[in-house]
């Protein structure tokens, strides 16, 4: 009886399991091959990456770019995981529309400037992620 009850128990329980994980892994590999890098920047001192992406969310909706921050030091899983909301990524500027010119540039081992013509009324996040600090020129 016990054993059979395993067996009933490990059905129900592995293959709604086994669904969800593939489904999550079906998801990243769609994020990740839907994002596109049009601009990067690594830091001085090599120990952070800003880059500026092109993001297609499918047919339901326009592109959406983004500049994002990240150590360079990411492991292969961590690479995959970076765009949830756990991840070691972090978003310094999210539009809704291309951008008529932006620009990265790191001032220093610490400081990220972010130009962008044609950013006005998008989403910026705070001054400083980490150690770094965010200088925003929007407009």
């Amino acid at each position: 009886m016990s054993r059979r009850l395993f067996v009933l128990i490990a059905l129900y329980g592995g293959i709604p399991a086994g669904l969800i994980l593939a489904l999550f892994i079906g998801w990243i590999v769609a994020q990740e091959n839907a994002t596109t890098v049009l601009q990067s920047a690594d830091s001085p001192d090599r120990r952070y990456r800003a880059e500026f992406v092109r993001e297609d969310p499918g047919v339901s909706s326009n592109y959406r770019y983004k500049v994002r921050v990240s150590p360079t030091n990411l492991s292969p899983l961590q690479q995959k995981l970076r765009e949830l909301p756990f991840g070691p990524q972090y978003t310094a500027l999210d539009a809704n529309r291309e951008p008529d010119k932006l620009t990265l540039r790191w001032t220093g081992p610490e400081e990220l400037s972010i130009q962008c013509v044609g950013c006005a009324g998008d989403t910026t996040g705070k001054p400083d992620w980490r150690d770094i600090q965010l200088k925003y020129q929007i407009n």
